[in-house]
């Protein structure tokens, strides 16, 4: 079985045999590679098992929030014929380096958590493009520009209750740290066309880019000094 050159790394193609036989992985015991046949497709879906189990939570975590080609197996006359690694290269390169979950930008600043508790959902209503932006963040690989006008919504990490609470008045004691997650409000472009609505600060914080990039917040926006309508000209973006 012919393995094809990864393309980020060369580690794939000296670790994994042609026999798709376990390999040792660093003192971490060995990685067992998978395939899942479905003969409807060209292609089988590989997966892999690690026998340290902080390793397999690292890796499971870490394919939910992967964002482009997957590690798969070309088949041919139904039988296994090259081996295409992409993400378990990213994996294992940033596993070892210890910069998997290492953000270098910090997604919120000081001045946003501020500007977010001074404006709960609703707060901007009948604005439009008049609307002050808290934040911008964009996708540095592609479509996907999100400007946040307000907090929507919060999922706090003490309680027997779980769900999201709406965020509808000011509270000074807001504590970021302590939630869960936080529901953005603002306008979201994932295509041709802008639209209102909310996003999960989670999902945006936690989404890994192709080559291991993640969702940006542009530095040059600073919380609440341009309206929508100032941004979208700066940036030569279309009204919605």
């Amino acid at each position: 079985m012919e393995i094809q050159k990864p393309t980020t790394d060369q580690i794939a193609s000296s670790i994994f045999y042609r026999s798709l036989q376990p390999v040792k992985f660093m003192d971490k015991g060995e990685i067992h590679m998978t395939a899942k046949i479905d003969e409807k497709y060209p292609n089988a879906v590989i997966t892999f098992t690690f026998t340290d189990k902080a390793v397999q939570k690292e890796y499971e975590d870490f394919y939910k929030r992967a964002v482009g080609t997957r590690d798969h197996i070309v088949l041919k006359n139904k039988q296994p014929y090259r081996v295409r690694l992409c993400q378990i290269d990213l994996f294992l390169n940033k596993f070892m380096t210890g910069t998997l979950h290492t953000r270098h930008q910090p997604f919120f600043t000081p001045e946003i958590e501020k500007a977010l508790i001074e404006h709960p959902y609703r707060s901007q209503d009948g604005k439009g493009m008049k609307a002050k932006v808290i934040a911008r963040y964009f996708n540095p690989t592609g479509t996907g520009t999100w400007y946040v006008t307000e907090m929507a919504d919060y999922l706090h990490k003490v309680g027997k209750k779980e769900g999201y609470k709406t965020y509808d008045k000011v509270d000074k004691q807001f504590q970021f740290r302590r939630m869960e997650d936080i529901i953005l409000f603002g306008i979201a472009e994932l295509g041709y066309e802008f639209e209102w609505g909310s996003f999960s600060m989670n999902e945006l914080a936690n989404l890994l880019l192709p080559h291991g990039l993640e969702i940006e917040r542009d530095e040059h926006i600073e919380p609440l000094k341009y309206t929508l309508e100032e941004c979208f000209k700066m940036y030569n973006e279309q009204t919605p």
